[in-house]
C-alpha cells in the first residue's frame, strides 16, 4: 500500500500532488511561493474561496488519486525493449564472468529477477526500469561516474544487473522487501 508523507503544514501524496492546510496558504503567498497545479487544500474555507476569486490557479480539495503517468522521453529501442530478456542476458554475462555459480545459485537469481520484475510491473514502474537502462547506458557512453550503491536500492538484484549499483543483493541475502515498499 502506498503511503503519503505528512509534514507540518502539508501532505505529500505519492502521485505528486500536495494537500496544504488552508492556514499555510496565506503564509506561502506572503513568502512568494508560487501556487501551482498539483497543490490542493484539505478544505475550502472562506479565505480559500476569496483566494480562488483573485488567483490564476484555483485551489481545490484533493478527491482523486491521479494515475502515475510515465511519458518518458527516451529512444524507442528502450521504450520497447523486453526488460526480462535484457536482464537474463546480464545474468548470463555475470555467470560467465564469475565461473563459480552453482546451478542452485542461478535458479535463485532467476527467481529473484522474476520476483522483482513482478513488483515493478505491479507498481506500474516497468517503464522506469527501461529509463534506468537508458540512463545507465548513456552514463557509460559518456564516461560519467556514479556511486556504487546506497540505501534500499541496493536490495534490488535487477538494479545490480542493470548497473545502478555494485551490491549483489542475492549474494548478501538482502531482502527485496526493503525496496519498493
Amino acid at each position: 500500500m502506498r503511503k503519503n508523507t505528512v509534514l507540518k503544514d502539508r501532505t505529500l501524496w505519492f502521485d505528486g500532488d500536495s494537500t496544504i492546510e488552508p492556514d499555510a496558504i496565506a503564509d506561502m503567498v506572503l513568502r512568494g511561493v508560487s501556487i501551482k497545479n498539483g497543490v490542493h487544500v484539505s478544505e475550502i474555507t472562506k479565505d480559500i474561496s476569496e483566494f480562488n476569486k483573485i488567483s490564476s490557479h484555483e485551489l481545490s480539495v484533493k478527491e482523486d488519486i491521479r494515475p502515475l503517468l510515465f511519458d518518458w522521453n527516451i529512444p524507442e529501442k528502450y521504450k520497447t525493449m523486453d526488460i526480462r530478456t535484457f536482464l537474463l542476458k546480464k545474468l548470463e554475462a555475470e555467470v560467465e564472468r564469475a565461473d563459480t555459480f552453482a546451478e542452485s545459485d542461478i535458479d535463485l537469481r532467476l527467481e529473484r529477477i522474476d520476483l522483482e520484475l513482478d513488483r515493478f510491473y505491479t507498481s506500474n514502474l516497468n517503464m522506469l526500469l527501461r529509463t534506468t537502462v537508458f540512463i545507465t547506458d548513456t552514463f557509460r557512453e559518456k564516461n560519467v561516474v556514479w556511486g556504487v550503491g546506497r540505501g534500499s536500492a541496493c536490495s534490488s538484484y535487477i538494479l545490480y544487473l542493470i548497473g545502478i549499483h555494485d551490491i549483489d543483493s542475492v549474494y548478501y541475502e538482502l531482502d527485496i522487501g526493503d525496496f519498493l515498499r
